[in-house]
């Protein structure tokens, strides 16, 4: 596990941190509406939505835009009550996914972030691979440490990540070419 983590590091994390910061230089209304748009600061599509009807997203956009649901957004103290207002505001086809990413989009433009790993399809699987508990929709970040001390290294938010881009080397537990194609490298870690 240690290695997976440290190539993980080295060659992905970078990136995810990259593509959350770009959310920090742009209004909070911009910002409400790119996360839920599924599109990056730059205004690209980001892959995880790609296959969501765009009337769900624009549906989820144009409701928490309202003035209220703004306000709500930013009155929200933490990362948990921020899910579950976008999760109460869902449209049908906005599913875990979508709902996780716009709150971890706009809960790192207000610096708020997961306490714990959420979880969805990719996340679940990589989970699983551990022999983690998938049931609770999120496993604690005590649970992922008695599995190994190696996620000390990492926020839930970069576990969400790795146990997502990293689900067939998780089942495998070694580096393989999938973890490399992944973490843009050619050779072992």
């Amino acid at each position: 596990m240690v290695k997976i983590i440290k190539c993980y590091k080295q060659n992905r994390l970078h990136k995810l941190n990259k593509y959350l910061k770009g959310y920090r230089k742009l209004e909070i209304k911009q910002v409400i509406e790119l996360a839920c748009l599924g599109k990056k600061s730059d205004g690209k599509m980001h892959g995880h939505q790609f296959r969501i009807k765009k009337v769900a997203l624009a549906q989820v956009s144009e409701t928490l835009l309202k003035k209220a649901n703004v306000a709500a957004i930013s009155k929200c103290k933490n990362f948990e009550s921020l899910y579950n207002l976008i999760d109460k505001k869902r449209a049908y086809g906005f599913a875990n996914l979508c709902i996780y990413d716009t709150a971890l989009r706009i809960g790192f433009y207000r610096r708020i972030y997961p306490q714990k790993v959420y979880l969805h399809r990719g996340t679940k699987v990589g989970a699983k691979s551990l022999k983690l508990n998938t049931t609770n929709g999120c496993i604690t970040m005590n649970e992922l440490i008695k599995k190994s001390r190696a996620f000390n290294l990492l926020n839930p938010y970069q576990i969400e990540d790795l146990l997502c881009v990293c689900k067939k080397d998780l089942k495998v537990g070694r580096i393989t070419g999938s973890m490399l194609r992944k973490c843009g490298i050619d050779s072992g870690c």
